[in-house]
């Protein structure tokens, strides 16, 4: 068990999950993936459910640091483009996370987990995107969001990050921000 830490677990978990899903990943699987022994992983944790909590926690992290940076741009204009951007990269880095996020009905050992992740989701941009976007188009510009993701997901599409610059924008003029926003 030398070197080896929770997080170490948390991570192979992480491309495990977000590779294979929840069911499509087993203890042994990890244990074989870390070379340990399942008692060993059973030692860190007490369950498969409890690590995939603390994958979804993890990446939730990371998600919401990301925003916050994008929060810091001064005008409403650049600040809702770059947390559309962040939203959309943070797609691409995480593709499996949106099979996660859809798969919530066939996995329902986890579905209050993949539930709540959503909801906390929806929540920080909902809050990170007050006053800028009217909260009649919120609902529909988070939708647009998810539906751009679910392309790159499951149709293994080669966006690049200088697509995102033009699908921001293009999505910037469809709500028509651009004569709203400065």
């Amino acid at each position: 068990m030398k070197g080896y830490s929770s997080q170490k677990i948390i991570n192979t978990a992480k491309c495990l999950f977000l590779k294979y899903g929840y069911l499509g990943v087993s203890m042994e699987d990890l244990a074989k993936k870390l070379k340990i022994t399942k008692a060993a992983l059973y030692w860190y944790f007490s369950s498969k459910k409890e690590i995939h909590k603390k994958v979804l926690e993890e990446i939730f992290k990371e998600f919401k640091t990301e925003i916050q940076s994008a929060l810091k741009k001064s005008q409403k204009k650049a600040k809702l483009q770059e947390i559309i951007k962040v939203y959309l990269e943070f797609g691409l880095k995480e593709k499996g996370l949106i099979r996660i996020l859809v798969s919530s009905n066939k996995e329902t050992q986890i579905k209050s987990q993949i539930l709540n992740f959503k909801r906390k989701t929806e929540e920080l941009i909902s809050n990170a995107l007050k006053g800028i976007v009217p909260k009649h188009q919120l609902k529909f510009l988070i939708n647009i969001l998810n539906g751009i993701l679910l392309e790159f997901s499951y149709l293994n599409s080669k966006y690049k990050k200088s697509n995102l610059n033009f699908i921001s924008k293009k999505i910037l003029e469809l709500f028509q921000f651009d004569s709203n926003l400065k």
